[in-house]
């Protein structure tokens, strides 16, 4: 049998990969059309980027009509009039671009449920309605992260506001669902009292669900680096290697197998970009993933960042090739920590020889 994808990794994995490790919370109820149709005839994969300098070019839209699943990241267009604000229609726009070049695509909708990126429209109303939109700490500052204002969602009120935003863009008719960023953000803000940290804390749980809620079960809303209970997709941003959920590659990848067990609709980030990155969370995502599963690898989340080659407009070889339907479940095959599975044209392997 030819081992289609080996490999032979330096990881922190477990004997228990089948019997042990807390279970996956609940999906909400997905509608049949939400997801992007089974095949596993060549790799599953996904795309997440942005072209800063403006509209998608024609070979761009060519490549991502390659992909069953795409997400226009923030920065879409954002060099163009109107110049650092308006992200909402410029990624409607992108969207648009794709459903007419690639109707089957399931494109989704940029958004960030902690930060307020001040290249939304979104920002110009925090702005405006500043002391009810922000939170602020215990000595009266506002919550930054990474220079931007954090949404006050322990208000009902703000987090309404919030999923407007993505209501009107669902409304546009180009848009599938809604990737949903920081759903691992740590709960441990600078000067803020533990009884606030815990009502923010629940009223971004709440967050999450309402955007599914409001949405519909025919959409798809990924969260990113957490399960939600009602949400019924999830990212994990850097795949196997020091996530941002502050998993070991286990969990990581007992994650992966839990996924397709809740239903979920899971993508898998291999970052960075290097070939044995590649190798490692490639072979990782072939033992663990589900029918709904999808893989990347890239350096970042744009098309252009100065010389960098980010990965979005690179096809690599191992995405064509002949994959065919898993058999079963990963199954460990050696005492030094082997997994494999079997598919219908070949073996997946991975394996690490020390904790």
């Amino acid at each position: 049998m030819v081992e289609l994808f080996p490999c032979r990794l330096m990881a922190l994995l477990s004997l228990c990969l089948l019997t042990c490790g807390r279970p996956a919370s609940g999906a909400a109820t997905t509608a049949a059309s939400a997801f992007p149709k089974v095949n596993w005839d060549t790799l599953p994969v996904f795309w997440h980027a942005a072209d800063s300098s403006g509209p998608f070019n024609a070979s761009t839209l060519d490549f991502i009509a390659r992909f069953p699943l795409a997400t226009i990241e923030k920065s879409q267009s954002v060099s163009v009039p109107p110049r650092g604000t308006g992200a909402e229609e410029k990624i409607v726009a992108a969207a648009k671009q794709i459903k007419e070049r690639a109707p089957a695509v399931k494109v989704l909708f940029y958004s960030n449920s902690v930060m307020d990126w001040n290249m939304y429209s979104l920002h110009q109303y925090c702005k405006q309605h500043a002391e009810a939109m922000w939170l602020y700490d215990d000595h009266g500052k506002p919550v930054l992260i990474f220079g931007q204002n954090t949404f006050n969602v322990t208000s009902a009120n703000v987090r309404q506001v919030w999923i407007d935003t993505v209501l009107t863009a669902d409304k546009s008719g180009y848009i599938d669902g809604a990737f949903v960023d920081r759903g691992a953000e740590p709960r441990n803000f600078a000067n803020v009292s533990s009884a606030k940290m815990a009502a923010w804390d629940h009223g971004h749980d709440l967050h999450m669900a309402e955007i599914q809620q409001q949405l519909g079960p025919d959409k798809i809303v990924v969260s990113n680096n957490r399960d939600y209970d009602g949400v019924n997709a999830r990212m994990l941003e850097r795949f196997f290697l020091a996530d941002f959920d502050a998993n070991t590659p286990y969990l990581d990848l007992l994650a992966l197998t839990h996924e397709a067990a809740a239903g979920r609709l899971v993508e898998a980030h291999g970052e960075p970009c290097t070939p044995a990155v590649l190798n490692a969370t490639l072979g990782a995502f072939l033992v663990g993933a589900g029918d709904h599963a999808y893989y990347a690898c890239s350096t970042g989340w744009s098309l252009h960042t100065g010389s960098l080659d980010t990965g979005w407009l690179r096809w690599h070889d191992e995405y064509s090739r002949k994959l065919g339907a898993p058999l079963g479940a990963a199954k460990t095959i050696s005492a030094s920590r082997a997994f494999c599975r079997n598919s219908t044209v070949g073996r997946s392997s991975v394996e690490h020889d020390d904790e």
